[in-house]
């Protein structure tokens, strides 16, 4: 009888070294499941036998467990049983769980220096839920998802599933790596051909629906789906037939819905506008031009992915044969000098940084001077033309030795100045020379509030010619 015992002993530890053998050494001999943070069965316990000893630094410092799905978090704690045996417990921190879970288990074996790796691959058996139902109302082309809590298994899903409507159906793809992930939790549903505006329909998903491990549903659901009214573009400014808009037109469409995206087209450029609740605004990054037709065609989605579109013509202001200026803060900065809508010169400029900034709006050219210099910012500029109190266009600027600021002019194009416009000396020479009185001046660049812009008293020296200037420097009056 004994002897008999010992034969299926032995036996039994052979067939369990065998199958360790076969296994690359390592053997999951139990698996429980059991409630993790996510729900039932989103826990897991697995207890293994190694044919080749551990020891319980080595295990613990180099085991590793993840999940294939590359959003999910994964608690693990390890319990080290002797040599050839230890367990492994884990649970899936984050929705939607099912995905498989990698056990990395580090082999050292001891006739060698060499390094084994053996894995082995579990996955939880969570009991299936909707978490994510269709949403009541929905656009008549929109894409519908439908969310579990785990992963399903597709045929099941694509069998489960039916509507009073044709569509295609697919899993979500998830690209957060090198290779795509497959979501089978999350279902993307696409009607074929686009549904009637303001119509009820049904969706269902029967209780055969089942999990990658075979988990079903347990009950059949049922969704009534509405779709919403057409999306209509209430308003437009500029107006439709607008006569006289200025050149720095400011484009606003009000929508019947919270828009997702807005595009808008004038003269063959197309522009991305910034989105404000059932609003779109758009700010044009250059003037247009004087006494010029322009159509503009508008593109708008919402958030059920209904599409509108507009199409409305205007006339710009007529400035006639008249001289004006367009200053561009809009990196980089420029200067383009304008006689009615034909271009005469257009030059590279600086206007001020953030903490001195350039006024933005409407001006008039009100005077003008061989140079100056500023007591307060202990810098000089020839050829200036004010626009605005102490706001000037000038020349890059001199330092109290009268010599140029090497360091500044390599900024133009940028944010620089202390409020004015700065240019390269022959194109602050030529403005001087043929910009004349009273010439407006349109200033425009990114939006801010006015509350920024402080009007300057500076103590400013004026100079009428060069003399004057080698003179002060001379003695010294500019430090």
């Amino acid at each position: 009888m004994r002897a008999t015992q010992r034969v299926i002993t032995a036996i039994a530890i052979g067939s369990i070294l065998l199958a360790a053998y076969l296994t690359g050494g390592i053997l999951c001999i139990d698996l429980s499941y059991h409630d993790g943070p996510c729900g039932q069965g989103t826990a897991a316990s697995a207890t293994f036998l190694s044919l080749i000893p551990l020891t319980e630094e080595a295990l613990t410092s180099r085991l590793a467990v993840a999940s294939l799905d590359p959003r999910q978090e994964v608690t693990y704690s390890i319990d080290y049983q002797g040599r050839h045996r230890f367990a492994v417990s884990f649970q899936e921190e984050l929705s939607p769980v099912g995905s498989p879970v990698v056990v990395t288990i580090p082999l050292s074996l001891p006739w060698s220096q060499a390094n084994l790796v053996r894995t082995r691959q579990f996955t939880t058996r969570p009991q299936p839920e909707i978490i994510g139902p269709p949403h009541k109302y929905v656009g008549t082309q929109q894409t519908i998802e439908l969310q579990f809590n785990t992963m399903m298994d597709p045929r099941s899903v694509a069998r489960a599933l039916s509507a009073d409507f044709a569509f295609t159906l697919e899993p979500k793809s998830v690209n957060l790596t090198a290779a795509p992930f497959t979501d089978t939790s999350t279902w993307l549903l696409t009607p074929k051909t686009p549904l009637e505006h303001e119509s009820k329909y049904r969706l269902r998903l029967d209780a055969s629906a089942r999990t990658t491990q075979g988990e079903t549903l347990g009950q059949s659901i049922a969704w009534e789906l509405s779709t919403v009214p057409p999306l209509g573009i209430t308003s437009v400014t500029p107006k439709d037939n607008s006569m006289g808009c200025p050149l720095e037109t400011m484009v606003r469409v009000e929508a019947t819905r919270p828009l997702e995206h807005c595009e808008i087209k004038i003269a063959d450029q197309a522009h991305l506008a910034m989105l404000q609740g059932n609003a779109a605004i758009f700010v044009p990054k250059n003037l247009l031009l004087p006494n010029r037709e322009y159509q503009m065609e508008i593109y708008a989605i919402d958030e059920y992915e209904e599409e509108a579109t507009k199409t409305i013509t205007f006339h710009t202001e007529d400035f006639g044969d008249a001289i004006w200026v367009d200053v561009s803060l809009w990196e980089p900065h420029s200067v383009r000098v304008y006689r009615g809508s034909t271009l005469l010169k257009e030059m590279i400029g600086s206007g001020g940084k953030e903490s001195d900034p350039t006024p933005l709006g409407r001006y008039r050219i009100n005077g003008r001077g061989f140079a100056f210099f500023s007591q307060r910012y202990q810098e000089g500029a020839y050829y200036w033309v004010r626009f605005l109190g102490n706001y000037l266009f000038h020349s890059v600027p001199f330092g109290p030795d009268g010599n140029f600021l090497t360091t500044e002019a390599e900024k133009l194009g940028q944010p620089a100045s202390h409020g004015c416009v700065r240019l390269r000396l022959e194109d602050a020479k030529w403005f001087y020379q043929t910009v004349p009185e009273g010439a407006l001046v349109i200033i425009h660049g990114p939006p801010r509030t006015m509350s920024s812009i402080s009007f300057r008293d500076d103590r400013l020296i004026f100079m009428e010619d060069q003399r004057a200037i080698d003179e002060l420097v001379r003695r010294g009056a500019l430090h």
